[in-house]
């Protein structure tokens, strides 16, 4: 069976400075040992971010300089970490780094107050990524529950219902219905405050949530607001969560939703990404005849050079796809991949849309040559062999 091409969705290195409608204040970093920062947390009751970085590091700068700068980064974290910078070559960062076993720079590792670690992540994230990270942690289950309880109860303050729609926000739960109360009673003049903004931002990851129908309707003040560029490729990430979920529960009002929000969107690769999601989406549904069509439309008018993508778009229409040109498309795509890079299953799928076009002789030496890249790849060709005899039967 023809394994599937991945979706290589999300980048960790967004180069764009980040999405901050303020002046830049960032990270207030604390000064002082280890065991100091360990008290301050606990003294403060507050979780410890520690950036692990060294000298020579490229991502680490480009942390420090643009990601630990952004004022939303800044206001996040001050408020809810003890933020701490380690070198990890000089003074106490060689036997931290042996301590939490980093591999990598940067490594951020987050811990509770009571410095039991809660996470870690290595490599650059941008201003937006960070506090995603960030805000994993914080919202802490307990906490949820707690204000869940209150809710339930029939609070309804407007700072009650600020704070558990944050607090839901942050851990990624749907908040809809408490948006919906929010927003009952918030008057619509105070939309655009800083705060509300802000829920408003974090929102987005909730399609169905009314916040999302705020910024929908007044996109290009959220864009001035927070920078048009970055601010697309965050909605990028949100559209592939979307799209992600839409498959696995087969959704297509929200894969067409999430559809909807990329196309919209303005950022590098748009065109790919969209063509991918399409034809994952059509493949899982066996949608055969809207999977063939938007092959056809894409790869005849795009150049690509991805040989899985290409081989396994082949195979489908040599096993799925029902139409008289199917094998001419297979062959061509099949071949494309091979030049590329020439790969046992891409020879194997050459060799039989070969075989389907009558074109025993060719078939026979791609066959062939299959078999050899499978021996040597050890990877198992008793299809080819069994596509084999069937050549040299006739």
């Amino acid at each position: 069976m023809k394994h599937l091409f991945l979706l290589l969705f999300l980048s960790t290195s967004l180069m764009a400075q980040a999405p901050s409608p303020k002046a830049s204040l960032g990270i207030d970093f604390f000064h002082g040992t280890w065991e100091e920062v360990q008290a301050k947390a606990a003294e403060e009751d507050k979780f410890i971010m520690v950036d692990g970085f060294t000298t020579w590091c490229g991502p680490c700068r480009k942390m420090s300089s643009i990601t630990f700068k952004d004022e939303r980064v800044g206001r996040f974290f001050n408020k809810h970490f003890i933020n701490y910078k380690l070198d990890m070559e000089k003074g106490e960062g060689p036997s931290f780094r042996k301590k939490y076993n980093i591999r990598g720079y940067p490594t951020v590792i987050f811990f509770a107050s009571t410095a039991s670690e809660k996470g870690r992540f290595s490599g650059y994230r941008n201003p937006l990524q960070f506090l995603v990270e960030g805000r994993k942690i914080v919202a802490d289950k307990a906490k949820i529950t707690e204000l869940t309880t209150e809710y339930e109860a029939g609070n309804r303050r407007p700072e009650f219902l600020y704070e558990y729609l944050q607090m839901l926000q942050y851990g990624g739960k749907k908040s809809a219905h408490v948006a919906k109360e929010y927003l009952r009673v918030v008057p619509k003049e105070e939309y655009r405050s800083a705060e509300n903004m802000e829920l408003t931002f974090d929102a987005l990851g909730d399609i169905n949530s009314p916040f999302y129908e705020l910024y929908d309707a007044d996109r290009a003040f959220y864009e001035e607001a927070y920078g048009k560029e970055n601010f697309h490729m965050y909605l990028r990430d949100i559209g592939v969560s979307h799209f992600l979920e839409a498959e696995k529960n087969g959704d297509e009002a929200l894969f067409q939703r999430s559809e909807a929000l990329l196309q919209s969107l303005e950022f590098k690769g748009k065109d790919l990404l969209l063509f991918k999601i399409k034809m994952r989406y059509t493949d899982k549904n066996e949608d055969w005849e809207t999977y063939r069509q938007t092959a056809i439309d894409y790869l005849e008018n795009n150049v690509v050079r991805d040989v899985a993508m290409l081989n396994n778009i082949a195979w489908n229409f040599l096993t799925n796809v029902k139409s008289k040109d199917r094998y001419e498309y297979a062959e061509k795509w099949a071949r494309k991949s091979t030049q590329l890079k020439s790969e046992y299953h891409n020879n194997d799928t050459l060799a039989h849309a070969l075989y389907e076009l009558d074109r025993k002789e060719e078939a026979k030496v791609v066959a062939l040559k299959a078999i050899e890249l499978g021996r040597k790849a050890r990877t198992n060709y008793a299809g080819t062999t069994e596509l084999l005899k069937k050549i040299e039967a006739k």
